[in-house]
């Protein structure tokens, strides 16, 4: 075979075991949509920043929503400076104007940091995910997320917040019997 078993090993695409336990315990409750979600860093892609020219800084997301609450699988990808996130998070579903397509969704997450194939790194942080949906099964949605690293605090004694924007194109599935009651 020509690929190399290397490529495998730096797949940003391998899903530990336990987050497949815990997307499949999510999606056995019942709920009313899971929502699919692939975004970009648009900053990072154009311009790149201080440590890195322009790149691809990718983010899929898995949440699953009821009618006011949602639990996050996540997974960050950012090959030029040799980082990886995997994450869970919970938020709040707010519509704020009724009879409209869209959500304004704040809340909480936690993740394992891998940097440059090393792992013990946590992150924490706060989002706020501004979603329209175009019809009932696709969307976009801006997120705003400011999060604690704690990999540049070991590697570089730098204790900041990062401020990140990602710009994502949403795919909802309809599930459960609270479906079809919702607007959306």
């Amino acid at each position: 075979m020509l690929i190399k078993k290397s490529l495998f090993r730096k797949s940003c695409f391998r899903i530990p075991p336990l987050l497949i336990i815990l997307l499949y315990s999510f999606s056995t409750v019942t709920l009313s949509s899971q929502v699919v979600s692939l975004g970009l860093d648009p900053k990072n892609a154009l311009f790149g920043s201080d440590v890195n020219d322009p790149d691809l800084n990718l983010l899929i997301r898995v949440f699953f929503q009821d009618r006011k609450f949602e639990a996050t699988a996540l997974f960050e990808s950012f090959e030029a400076i040799g980082y990886q996130n995997w994450g869970l998070g919970f938020g709040r579903t707010i519509k704020p104007f009724k009879k409209t397509d869209m959500e304004i969704a704040p809340g909480i997450e936690g993740g394992l940091i891998i940097k440059d194939h090393n792992f013990g790194f946590l992150s924490y942080g706060f989002n706020t995910d501004i979603r329209y949906y175009f019809n009932s099964f696709s969307g976009l949605s801006l997120l705003l997320n400011l999060e604690r690293r704690t990999d540049l605090g070991v590697l570089y004694n730098d204790k900041k917040f990062i401020f990140s924007v990602y710009l994502n194109l949403m795919i909802r599935f309809k599930t459960g019997k609270n479906f079809k009651k919702e607007r959306f």
